[in-house]
């Protein structure tokens, strides 16, 4: 009888063992789901709303129903509440993208400017700011208040067309009619390259990274003070370039908008070209951060490689900055466009950029290039040095 007992008893440690076992293993492959946009919180800082009359309530509604919708395929922004100008056919672009990418948004304050209101918003990640975003409205008897596009509307001058350039200057410097011609001249050789029309494009000049992050509606940003990585983009969604460095020439974000409309004229089932040979395009063209050419920052890369002792066993170790200023990852990548054009042709690179579009195709391509027993560090080495050779080694 006792030995019965104490099977029974064994038996019954062995299937609480079992159990544990299994619930050990699925909790290390549980992952915490990300979050989905009908999810977030929208939250009113409190001290609002002992304060808030019925105005304010409809212009923080109609704030939260953007914030919810707009994540709906089906949901149309240009619905008759929001403001959209001959400008921009994205009207709030910037507060789309802060909803995508925070998990919280807080209401932080409503301030009274001329003729029109600002809602503060605060978007989080847990409980940290990450951005913090001022979004001008203006009453409207149908339907409470309008969403404005901060840049377009209260930040306006009044523009210089130039050519297919139309010149928005917002910085303290004058327009350079040569830089202008040189930009005139580009778009020309881009078009011929990538074998679509010339562009027309709206091109903003501020004077330096915070002005322009602050005229799009930025209180706060993490890019707003930072004197390389963020002084410019391109907004290929409205054919934009944004520059926060006083000129009027830059060739590697008018690239990128000559890239996204290739692909868009091209291989119209694909939304958007592979970011890494999108940026190895901009910077053949235009050279990298800091006013770079791609001889420059290539030279600056090599010397770096030296200096470090740096071993590229595998891609994940080209993303890093030379001085803070020049990402070497961009620098390969626009060598290896380089490679592309001058060993194959231009023909085979424009073919490479619209098919190869997920970064583990490109990385098929990539082992395709190398040669028998050629690592990858040696493959990323001869890259730079084939297509260019430091001035000692050209004689």
């Amino acid at each position: 009888m006792l030995a019965d007992y104490m099977n029974l008893i064994y038996k019954k440690w062995c299937v609480f063992i079992f159990l544990m076992s299994i619930y050990s293993c699925s909790k290390d492959n549980i992952k915490p789901e990300p979050p989905v946009l009908e999810d977030k919180t929208f939250e009113v800082n409190e001290s609002l709303v002992s304060v808030m009359n019925h105005e304010d309530s409809l212009l923080i509604k109609s704030v939260e129903n953007y914030v919810i919708r707009s994540n709906d395929s089906n949901y149309n922004p240009l619905d008759s509440w929001f403001y959209a100008d001959s400008l921009s056919i994205y009207p709030y672009f910037e507060l789309l993208k802060n909803v995508r990418e925070s998990n919280r948004i807080q209401v932080l304050a409503l301030t009274s400017e001329k003729g029109y209101k600002e809602i503060k918003l605060a978007f989080l990640n847990g409980t940290n700011i990450e951005t913090i975003l001022n979004i001008p409205a203006l009453p409207s008897k149908d339907v409470g208040y309008i969403l404005l596009n901060y840049y377009d509307t209260y930040r306006r001058v009044k523009s210089q067309q130039f050519g297919n350039i139309r010149y928005f200057n917002h910085s303290t410097y004058q327009i350079n009619p040569e830089e202008v011609n040189k930009m005139l001249a580009f778009g020309k050789q881009l078009s011929a390259f990538f074998k679509i029309s010339e562009l027309k494009f709206d091109y903003y000049i501020f004077d330096n990274s915070k002005d322009l992050y602050a005229t799009l509606g930025y209180e706060y940003g993490p890019y707003m003070y930072d004197a390389y990585q963020a002084n410019s983009f391109a907004r290929p969604a409205d054919l934009s370039v944004f520059i926060g460095s006083s000129t009027a020439y830059n060739p590697h974000e008018l690239t990128h908008l000559y890239v996204h409309s290739f692909i868009g004229a091209t291989n119209p089932n694909v939304a958007n070209p592979n970011s890494l040979l999108d940026e190895g395009f901009a910077t053949y063209f235009g050279g990298a951060q800091g006013d770079y050419s791609l001889k420059q920052s290539t030279l600056m890369a090599l010397n770096y490689y030296k200096l470090h002792e740096v071993c590229f066993e595998e891609i994940e170790n080209l993303g890093f900055l030379i001085e803070d200023i020049v990402n070497f990852k961009n620098v390969f990548y626009g060598n290896f466009v380089k490679y592309l054009i001058e060993y194959y042709s231009p023909e085979y690179a424009l073919q490479v950029l619209s098919s190869y579009n997920t970064d583990e195709e490109l990385n098929t391509l990539l082992k395709s290039k190398m040669v028998n027993d050629e690592t990858f560090n040696e493959f990323v080495i001869r890259i730079l040095l084939t297509v260019n050779p430091p001035e000692s080694e050209k004689n």
